[in-house]
């Protein structure tokens, strides 16, 4: 087995957007970097709002389709 990282840093165009991870229950989780969040664009209006916090995602995305 292999050791998984806590996290992984999401880069665009060279600049850190945030960081992803799994959380205990096995959903994925996501928080913008600060400096990002200064002057970014949310990369998915509908479910990431460029603010802080972190979002989680739901267990059924799409209602299950």
């Amino acid at each position: 087995m292999f050791n998984r990282p806590n996290s992984i840093i999401v880069f665009l165009h060279g600049k850190t957007v945030g960081r992803l991870a799994l959380t205990s229950d096995n959903l994925c989780a996501f928080e913008y970097d600060s400096g990002y969040l200064a002057n970014g664009k949310s990369v998915s209006p509908f479910y990431l709002p460029l603010k802080p916090g972190v979002f989680v995602a739901r267990r059924t995305p799409f209602s299950g389709n």
